[in-house]
This record gives structure tokens, C-alpha cells and sequence, in this order.
């Protein structure tokens, strides 16, 4: 289970709304002049993230907890967001390719140049809405979803531990 960090910001006994600070490692990395992860985060802003979670130990507003998340989900989460709209775009592109030549359109109607870029951009964006509605649907599924693990002992102590 991957553990964050965050505060309590609203919230009831059922369910919490809590707040996570990005700590970035930008400050301190040599390259981050020629870093896109830098580069966003200076013209977009370090924004909080904010989750909504069940209220298992009854926490309070300002408090700060720790919320966990199964490894699986993260994984199988960046794997859609990332992994499958470039593997839509890639067998978009040589699929439509491949089709126009074996079905002798070259000739006739489209070149496999413009086969593959239409392919390539159908592709991407087919795998891209799967991907969103793949999203939702972990994002609705209780077991997958994080939780609250406990209180957040203060920052002094966790760094004697």
C-alpha cells in the first residue's frame, strides 16, 4: 500500500474530504532546467490534490492522516492513462497502414501515409476514451478506491522513528 500525507479539510463522520501538498524533488535535481515535470509545474502552479474518502477513524477537520492506496490501482491506473493511448496510436497507425495495402487503396483513394495518420489519431482516440471511462469506473469502485489509515503522528516524531 502506498501511504500519503494529507490534511482533513471537510468532511462529516461518513465521509472526509482531505488535501495533499505535492512535494516536488525539483528544488534539489540537477536537471531541472531541462525537465518537463519542472517546466508544468512553473507554468501551471504546484496545486493541492484533493480526494474524498470514507471516514473510517472518525477524523476531524485540520487533522492530519494518512491515506493509502492498493499498488495495484496505481499501477493499472498510470497503465490506462498512459500506456494504452500510445498503444492505440501505434496499432491505429500500422493497422489502417496495413489494411489500405492489402486492399490495394493506395491506387485509388488514400496513400498509407495518410492511412497511418488517420489510423494513428483514431486509434489514440478510441484508447483514450476507454481509458476515461476505465478511470471512472475505478474511481466509483469501493475496493479500489483509498482509505484512511490512520492519524499522522507529528513530523518530529515520525523522523526519530
Amino acid at each position: 500500500m502506498i501511504e500519503e500525507r494529507v490534511v482533513v479539510i471537510a468532511g462529516n463522520s461518513e465521509f472526509v474530504e482531505v488535501e495533499a501538498q505535492h512535494r516536488g524533488a525539483c528544488s534539489g535535481c540537477g536537471v531541472r532546467a531541462a525537465c518537463g515535470t519542472s517546466l508544468l509545474e512553473r507554468f501551471l502552479g504546484r496545486r493541492p490534490s484533493r480526494l474524498r474518502v470514507a471516514n473510517l477513524i472518525d477524523a476531524s477537520v485540520g487533522e492530519q492522516v494518512i491515506v493509502g492506496v492498493p499498488e495495484a490501482v496505481l499501477l493499472r491506473t498510470a497503465a490506462s492513462t498512459y500506456l494504452l493511448p500510445l498503444i492505440g496510436l501505434i496499432l491505429g497507425a500500422v493497422g489502417s497502414e496495413q489494411f489500405v495495402v492489402n486492399t490495394d487503396l493506395t491506387s485509388t483513394l488514400i496513400s498509407t501515409e495518410h492511412a497511418s495518420l488517420f489510423g494513428g489519431v483514431a486509434g489514440f482516440v478510441l484508447a483514450f476514451q476507454w481509458s476515461r471511462s476505465y478511470a471512472t469506473r475505478i474511481a466509483t469502485n469501493p475496493q479500489l478506491m483509498p482509505v484512511l489509515l490512520r492519524r499522522a503522528l507529528p513530523s518530529n516524531v515520525e523522523s526519530q522513528s
